[in-house]
């Protein structure tokens, strides 16, 4: 897991240098910031709107809190416009493999043979999982916006089990699953469950459409060539 240190100087001092940077080069420049729901913590009911408490519960998430805290300092004192996107679990075939879901696939397209093992933390958690073309959406559409929103979730509002789009992933290459939790991911503090609201979203006319079967195959992209095989093997 990152030190604090590293989180710090990805997140915290990068969103610094960039809003300084902004202050002193671009007059009353607009800046956009990458958050994360991860700010959010562990909500308690119901979706969580951009005005919800913030209060995280990993080092990531207080990183990113901390990020957003400071550039909105700086944006104040400097007169530059900023917003603070906040994505939710982001969804793409080239994530880390750090990353639940890049550990997962690294996994899946490494072993051999019709049945695979994937070991993992918990996958019962409850996430809201956007498609990365959907962050690029959401991006250019800002671009077009005379207004900015001081922070805008990116989100489907829809809530997914990690289980069950870990359980699509390998339907998408035609393989069976055995999964072994390993009990130090496991214990890795996250959020149980967490859902954005995307009516800010809708208001700009995005929609996330999400299921794990549509994000399953943005997730194997590339990766037809396998499905193929192993389906002519199984023939």
């Amino acid at each position: 897991m990152p030190k604090w240190e590293s989180l710090y100087a990805a997140n915290v001092q990068t969103a610094v240098n960039i809003m300084n940077g902004a202050a002193h080069l671009i007059p009353a420049a607009r800046v956009v910031l990458v958050g994360s729901s991860a700010e959010y913590g562990e909500p308690i009911g119901g979706l969580v709107s951009e005005a919800s408490a913030t209060e995280p519960v990993t080092d990531y998430g207080r990183a990113k809190l901390e990020a957003t805290m400071r550039a909105r300092t700086i944006a104040n004192e400097a007169e530059l416009s900023v917003c603070v996107v906040r994505l939710f679990n982001v969804v793409a075939p080239d994530l880390p493999a750090e990353s639940a879901l890049g550990n997962m696939r690294r996994q899946l397209l490494a072993g051999e043979g019709k049945r695979r093992v994937v070991r993992c933390g918990r996958v019962d958690v409850v996430r809201d999982f956007v498609p990365h073309n959907v962050v690029t959406a959401t991006l250019w559409r800002l671009r077009e916006l005379d207004v900015w929103p001081t922070t805008l979730n990116v989100c489907s509002g829809v809530p997914l089990i990690l289980g069950d789009l870990l359980a699509a992933m390998a339907r998408a290459i035609a393989v069976e699953i055995d999964v072994e939790v390993d009990p130090e991911l496991a214990q890795i503090p996250a959020a149980s469950r967490i859902v954005g609201d995307p009516a800010l979203l809708h208001r700009l006319g995005i929609v996330s459409i999400a299921s794990t079967d549509n994000l399953a195959e943005v997730m194997m992209a590339g990766e037809s060539t396998a499905v193929d095989r192993l389906r002519a093997q199984a023939t």
